[in-house]
């Protein structure tokens, strides 16, 4: 259920099979309190009839997608995960965009929390500048876009935006490394006349 990328998986589906067992992939995607209300979503890979075998039990942590063999659910959540890293580094930007503007914070962050609604766990972090308690922390995300991007040059997937929220994840890890991923607007704080660098140009390796 950990963020591994598709290699892990297949190492260990075939050490699984020795021992006569079978592998179920299933990743969760949901903040810890999503989680605790039972309203996640758990990316599970494998034959259907072991998917069915765990549903059970993974439906107390939220609901059960069958996303194919085993394997594909730590792909997905590697498309979530640089999903959810561009949307908290965009909103980063845009949010000292508009207070820079002199547009009151929470008008700023209520108007980006109507498009990604996932932004509301991160509140304290763009509105209040509290770096809140962690729930996922800058390193780990960093390693999820590592992974991710692993596999999309694998594929010869272009990702420039996914390579653009890794190198901006890696500028705040130098100061906020243990801290919750909100902590990225902290970039844009702690310095407004010198706005992150980033080279925007990422193509597959050949």
């Amino acid at each position: 259920m950990s963020t591994a990328g598709p290699d892990f998986e297949t190492e260990l589906a075939a050490h699984v099979a020795s021992m006569g067992s079978t592998l179920v992939d299933a990743p969760i995607v949901g903040a810890p309190p999503i989680v605790e209300r039972g309203e996640a979503v758990i990316l599970a890979g494998g034959e259907s009839a072991d998917v069915e075998r765990a549903r059970p039990i993974l439906e107390h942590l939220g609901t059960v997608r069958h996303v194919g063999p085993s394997g594909n659910g730590a792909r997905l959540k590697l498309i979530a995960n640089s999903m959810l890293a561009q949307i908290v580094a965009g909103a980063a930007e845009l949010q000292n965009a508009g207070e820079s503007a002199g547009l009151d914070p929470a008008d700023v962050f209520w108007l980006l929390a109507r498009f990604a609604p996932t932004l509301e766990t991160r509140r304290p972090a763009y509105v209040d500048n509290e770096l809140q308690p962690t729930m996922f922390a800058l390193h780990d995300l960093r390693k999820d876009l590592d992974l991710a991007l692993g596999v999309f040059h694998s594929e010869d997937a272009p990702a420039p935006m996914t390579a653009i929220a890794r190198e901006l994840v890696s500028q705040a890890l130098r100061e906020f490394s243990d801290n919750d991923i909100g902590a990225i607007i902290r970039l844009y704080r702690q310095s407004r006349s010198h706005p992150p660098d980033v080279r925007p140009i990422d193509e597959p390796r050949r």
